[in-house]
């Protein structure tokens, strides 16, 4: 059985802090099962550089730093990024309603305690497990893990996939189509188009001409012998979509 991982990312300028946090996750991830793979930054700026979505599960921002604070860092991830877990570590409570602006997972006290760490990745780990379907991979050394609902479309490209998410990034990855499309195939948000190409009906705007036209101007050729038929089933399962939408909203009311 393969064993678990889980990517995590630590915002503190305090070296010994840093360390300390890197080492109790360690230790968790040991007590667990779980290879927990930590990055660790001084400043916002170095955490911000070659930040993208997906790339941390959860991310641990002291809030006061020697150059701005982490909430200022946790806005800019936002805006890149609105689903990573994001956990402040505070020695005051004076942010606590900016950190609520930001949708902030948690709380940390400083002095760090392990006990209070572990119930945190407690709480990551049940969110990461809930019934979220994701596709996992790895793509130039990293290891992504999408939820179904980002994925706009799966393209073969040689031996490899290219994987386009809802933010316009492309991930090159070396997995087999069939292995990959039989997994989403299982879910009725996706359409296989043509030999090839799976798409995320949710982020189909038209077809035509032989073409599937998506969301974020990415246009991917369709079999144009079964184009009219590709195009009822989009139009059926939009209408089916939207039927659902309107009986949760009136059952809500």
């Amino acid at each position: 059985m393969n064993e678990r991982s889980i990517h995590l990312g630590i915002l503190d300028d305090r070296q010994e802090d840093r360390d300390r946090l890197h080492t109790i996750l360690t230790e968790y991830g040991a007590a667990n099962g779980i290879r927990v793979h930590v990055s660790s930054f001084a400043a916002g700026e170095e955490l911000l550089a070659d930040y993208e979505p997906y790339l941390y599960t959860a991310v641990f921002l002291d809030i006061y730093l020697e150059q701005g604070t982490g909430i200022e860092v946790a806005r800019e991830i936002r805006k890149r990024d609105p689903d990573t877990l994001l956990i402040f570590m505070t020695i005051s409570e004076d942010h606590r309603a900016e950190g609520f602006r930001v949708h902030a997972f948690d709380y940390l006290e400083k002095p760090l305690l392990p006990e209070e760490v572990y119930r945190v990745m407690d709480d990551i780990l049940r969110c990461s497990t809930a019934v979220i379907p994701s596709l996992t991979f790895s793509s130039s050394r990293t290891e992504y893990r999408i939820p179904y609902s980002e994925i706009v479309a799966v393209c073969t490209a040689g031996h490899y996939l290219d994987i386009t998410d809802r933010f316009g990034e492309t991930y090159h990855t070396r997995m087999t189509f069939s292995g990959v499309s039989e997994l989403l195939l299982e879910d009725r948000r996706f359409l296989l188009i043509i030999r090839g190409v799976v798409v995320n009906m949710d982020y189909v705007e038209a077809f035509g001409d032989g073409t599937c036209h998506l969301t974020g101007d990415l246009h991917i050729p369709c079999n144009r012998r079964k184009e009219k038929q590709l195009e009822r089933i989009w139009q059926n399962y939009m209408f089916a979509k939207m039927r659902r939408e309107a009986m949760e909203k009136g059952g809500n009311a």
